[in-house]
């Protein structure tokens, strides 16, 4: 039984609420807790781990539409589970708009409204969010694996064309899926359809070549155009040929600028030597060239064309770098398709460097000599910057050698080299390149007038 002051606090606390609840009645109004249960969905279905926030919509309470509303009684931020689902609960006393906004790290911020008043019901919400993507990726030709330089490569109404390198990128593009379409003079327009994720993207693009409506035409390359050789030492260039005719064809094989000392051959792949092959159309084939240098050689690059066929004949330039003395029996093989490149000052290059593994598994270690004051970087073809990497047995391994000249350096030819040394071979390989530097100047308009000007 409630005697004394406690008795007296009841009634007074009760006489307040009585007379709130009158007050509410006579104006109309009753609060409501509203249940929204939502889902936020991007291209490929739910996003788990959003951000939702709720805002009051502007209007008489909200002089922009980012004031946090303090009529939702959940925790914010709220975030969707693994199946994007999200539930909110608002605090409704009144007819009013809210802002829901869903926010997650490369996506399009989004903000739906929703109008609720004290009648009403529980209810679900969808929304939707545009996911934005990074397409990065190199062109390779589908049977050498080299890149694919001048292609032209188009999603929606987006163009890049490739440098030397193959590389390409694309920014600001919706998460979803595109067809991805490359275009090359020497090649089949093709399309190809990728499902792009929010986020960075790396996608390797093989093509093929075009073939052409002649009878007898063929395509020849190496993966390693390059070798490095010592003196009195032998080696081998392994080519291939594709027949890109409509006919099966025997196709003969030239060697062209070749030097005096050296000793060439062309084999099969028995080792007998050959001077034609036979190719069905649509098939590669393959044959080698063996060089022999002399005892007393030059260091230096030495550069000879191969030619197969004499209808629409095919060319392939290959060349054998020579160094001072014996370089012993390979583990490995470095090599690089170009020697030479130009680029403007405070502008960088890159050139492709292949490494094969010829022996068991091996640790490479990557340094490279450069100018002064110049930048490099030794990357993946996924650019991540390295300095040591792991090949297994008979695997190879694509590197991009990226060099820049400082703003400033003066007009001229330079030369930059990457050593690759294997930590268990105990070898070391340098390919050498040379960088031919250009000044861009800057164009002034003139005004050029002439005595016999109408003027």
């Amino acid at each position: 039984m409630l005697k004394g002051k406690m008795l007296k606090n009841l009634r007074t606390t009760t006489l307040i609420l009585t007379v709130l609840v009158g007050l509410l009645i006579f104006n109309g109004v009753s609060a409501e807790i509203v249940k929204i249960n939502g889902t936020v969905n991007d291209f490929y279905g739910p996003v788990g781990d959003a951000e939702i926030k709720v805002y009051d919509a502007l209007g008489s309470t909200c002089e922009s539409n980012n004031c946090p509303s303090a009529d939702v009684l959940s925790l914010q931020p709220i975030k969707t589970n693994a199946n994007g689902n999200f539930q909110i609960l608002i605090n409704v006393s009144y007819e009013k708009t809210y802002n829901i906004t869903v926010k997650k790290e490369n996506y399009e911020n989004t903000t739906k409204q929703l109008t609720l008043n004290n009648n009403s019901q529980n209810s679900s919400l969808e929304i939707d969010i545009r996911g934005i993507a990074e397409i990065k990726g190199v062109v390779v030709d589908a049977e050498s694996g080299m890149a694919v330089k001048n292609a032209g490569v188009n999603i929606l109404d987006k163009g890049y064309r490739t440098g030397d390198d193959g590389y390409f990128v694309f920014e600001n593009v919706s998460a979803q899926t595109h067809t991805i379409t490359i275009e090359h003079d020497d090649y089949t327009t093709q399309g190809y359809p990728y499902d792009i994720k929010p986020g960075k993207n790396f996608k390797t693009i093989k093509i093929s070549k075009a073939y052409t409506t002649k009878d007898y035409a063929a395509r020849v390359y190496s993966n390693f155009p390059s070798v490095i050789i010592g003196s009195g030492e032998t080696k081998k260039f392994n080519v291939n040929i594709q027949n890109i005719g409509t006919k099966d064809a025997t196709f003969e094989i030239q060697l062209l600028d070749t030097n005096q000392n050296f000793k060439y051959r062309i084999l099969n792949q028995d080792n007998n030597e050959i001077n034609k092959i036979f190719v069905q159309s649509g098939k590669t084939g393959n044959f080698y060239i063996e060089i022999k240098t002399p005892e007393n050689i030059k260091s230096g690059e030495y550069k000879f064309r191969v030619k197969v066929g004499s209808e629409s004949p095919a060319e392939l330039t290959l060349i054998a770098e020579v160094t001072a003395g014996s370089t012993g029996t390979y583990d490995f093989d470095a090599s690089s398709m170009y020697r030479g490149k130009a680029v403007n000052a405070g502008s960088e290059v890159k050139f492709e460097v292949n490494l094969n593994n010829n022996q068991s598994a091996d640790t490479f270690r990557l340094n490279a000599g450069v100018p002064k004051n110049w930048k490099y970087y030794i990357t993946n073809t996924q650019g991540e910057e390295i300095t040591e990497v792991e090949v297994t047995k008979d695997a190879s391994l694509n590197l991009l050698f990226k060099v820049g000249p400082p703003s400033d350096e003066e007009k001229g030819t330079y030369k930059v080299n990457i050593s690759i040394t294997s930590v268990k071979g105990k070898q070391t390989k340098t390919l050498s390149f040379e960088v031919n530097v250009r000044q861009e100047k800057e164009i002034y308009a003139v005004e050029i007038s002439s005595p016999y000007s109408t003027k």
